[in-house]
């Protein structure tokens, strides 16, 4: 279940989301529920996956503003979901949440992460970051890549 204050806060960082679609991919069916709902709250629209092999599925189906992954997940974690979406969608920020910090502070500029939050995360912080990164795609992207994929 979710705060009020959470859900109070969630809607302040939101006010200006302008419908940012958000694509999380978390195993942990608790924590990616939380997670997804708190957005929503927010104002984002959200696709929630459970590994990163469906994430890149999402992915290549629809266009999203940021990605918030989980590092440790099976059938492709998140530093390979992280190493794939650079590759393939530059353009797209990266937020990595993990129960460890990175090996190093260089480590999440060399991955090309937008931003690595430990777990368990500060919600305003989370927020804060996920604002920043969709409000940072919207200037990277030309603009005849800003309209919404098809959806499938």
């Amino acid at each position: 279940m979710i705060e009020a204050s959470s859900v109070a806060l969630a809607q302040e960082a939101g006010m200006s989301t302008h419908a940012k679609r958000i694509l999380v991919a978390e195993d942990d069916d608790a924590a990616r529920d939380m997670l997804s709902a708190l957005l929503v709250q927010a104002g984002y629209n959200v696709h929630a996956t459970s590994n990163g092999r469906e994430a890149v599925a999402e992915m290549q189906r629809k266009h999203f503003d940021v990605v918030v992954t989980d590092c440790d997940m099976p059938h492709l974690n998140g530093r390979e979901l992280l190493s794939f979406s650079r590759a393939t969608w530059p353009h797209i920020p990266i937020i990595m949440l993990s129960g460890e910090p990175p090996e190093s502070s260089d480590e999440v500029h060399q991955l090309g992460a937008y931003a690595w939050i430990e777990k368990p995360y500060d919600t305003w912080l989370l927020l804060e970051i996920i604002r920043d990164a969709a409000h940072a795609t919207a200037h990277k992207i030309p603009s005849a890549m800003r309209s919404p994929a098809k959806e499938v």
